[in-house]
C-alpha cells in the first residue's frame, strides 16, 4: 500500500488539536505507535517514510525541558499527514524546511502552514513575514523549497507538492484560532460562555498583581484565552486545553459549517485533495456547491 505525504505546520498544541479534530472527523486516525507490532495484528503504524520527521534521541538539543519536536501523525489507509506543532514563526520556517529536507520536497502532495494573525498586521503582511522566514530557512540549510508561495492567504498553489498558507481566523483581519473556538462555543456551549465571561468580569483584578494578569490582560488574545480555558476547565477538569478541543463537542453539528470555520475546511480540502474535510454535498459559504475533488487514491 502506497500512501501520500503531507505536511502540516502550525503555531501550537491548541492549533494541532483544532486541525487534528477535523482530520479525524474526516476518517484519519491518530498514530500512537511507530513500528508494526506482531501482538497488536490490527494496530496503526507509523507510515515508514515518516520515520525520518522522529527525532532520533532524548533530549532534544541537550534541552531536558523541552518538549521532543515530533509531529502528530494522522493517517487513512491512503495519506499520511504529519501536523507539526512549532511554538514560534521561526520554529514553523524551521519545521517546514527541516521535513522536506528530511524526507524530499517531491515526496509530498502538500505542504501548508496554519498560523494566528494575533496582532502583528493584516493577514497579507503575516504572509510576507512567514515567507521570508522560510525562504531564509532554505537558503540557510541550502534546500530547495519544491513549490511556491501563493499570493494570498488561504489559496492553495497547484504543483508538487502543493503549498498555502491559512492565517487565522478568516485570512482578512486580526485573530487567533480562539475567535473560531468561541465561535464553537456560541453554537455548542452557550451558556458555559455566557457564564464565563461572567466570571471573568467579575474577577477584582486590583487585588491581583501586574505580573499576575501579564498573560490575560498582555497577551493580544489573553482574555479569550481566558474565556476558552474557563469553558475547558469545566468540560476536562484538570486536563490540558488541547484535550477539550479534541474529545469535547466544539466543533460538533453546526459549528463545523460556521462560515470562518468552513473557509479553514475547505482549505484543508482542497490543499489535501480530501474531500471527506468538507463533503461535496455541503453547500460553500456563498452558497455555491464546491467543485468536486479527487481522492487520488491508488487502485
Amino acid at each position: 500500500m502506497t500512501r501520500r505525504l503531507s505536511f502540516v505546520a502550525v503555531e501550537g498544541q491548541h492549533d494541532a488539536a483544532f486541525i487534528g479534530r477535523l482530520f479525524k472527523d474526516a476518517g484519519f486516525r491518530l498514530v500512537q505507535r511507530m513500528k508494526e507490532d506482531t501482538g497488536r495484528p490490527n494496530g496503526l503504524f507509523l507510515e515508514p517514510k515518516f520515520f525520518r520527521l522522529v527525532p532520533p534521541g532524548y533530549p532534544h538539543d541537550n534541552d531536558l525541558l523541552a518538549r521532543v519536536p515530533v509531529p502528530l501523525f494522522w493517517q487513512s489507509e491512503y495519506h499520511a499527514i504529519a501536523l507539526r506543532p512549532a511554538n514560534s514563526d521561526s520554529k514553523l520556517a524551521n519545521s517546514v524546511v527541516a521535513a522536506i529536507r528530511a524526507i524530499d520536497p517531491e515526496a509530498f502532495g502538500s505542504v501548508a502552514i496554519v498560523l494566528d494573525a494575533d496582532n502583528k498586521g493584516v493577514p497579507p503582511e503575516r504572509l510576507r513575514g512567514i515567507r521570508r522566514g522560510v525562504e531564509n530557512e532554505a537558503r540557510r540549510l541550502d534546500q530547495a523549497l519544491g513549490f511556491e508561495f501563493p499570493e494570498s492567504p488561504g489559496v492553495v498553489s497547484v504543483g508538487t507538492p502543493k503549498f498555502g498558507v491559512f492565517i487565522m481566523p478568516d485570512n482578512s483581519g486580526p485573530g487567533t484560532l480562539e475567535d473560531l473556538l468561541l465561535e464553537c462555543a456560541d453554537q455548542n456551549y452557550p451558556d458555559l460562555k455566557a457564564k464565563a465571561i461572567a466570571y471573568l468580569s467579575g474577577i477584582d483584578r486590583n487585588a491581583l498583581s501586574g505580573d499576575d494578569l501579564d498573560e490575560m490582560e498582555g497577551a493580544p488574545a489573553g482574555e479569550k484565552k481566558a474565556q476558552v480555558g474557563v469553558i475547558a476547565s469545566v468540560l476536562k477538569p484538570g486536563k490540558a486545553i488541547q484535550n477539550s478541543i479534541s474529545d469535547n463537542r466544539w466543533l460538533e453539528g453546526a459549528a463545523k459549517d460556521k462560515p470562518r470555520i468552513a473557509a479553514l475546511r475547505r482549505f484543508l480540502r482542497d490543499l489535501l485533495d480530501e474531500p471527506s474535510i468538507f463533503p461535496e454535498t455541503q453547500t460553500d459559504i456563498d452558497g455555491q456547491q464546491p467543485s468536486g475533488f479527487s481522492n487520488n487514491q491508488p487502485g
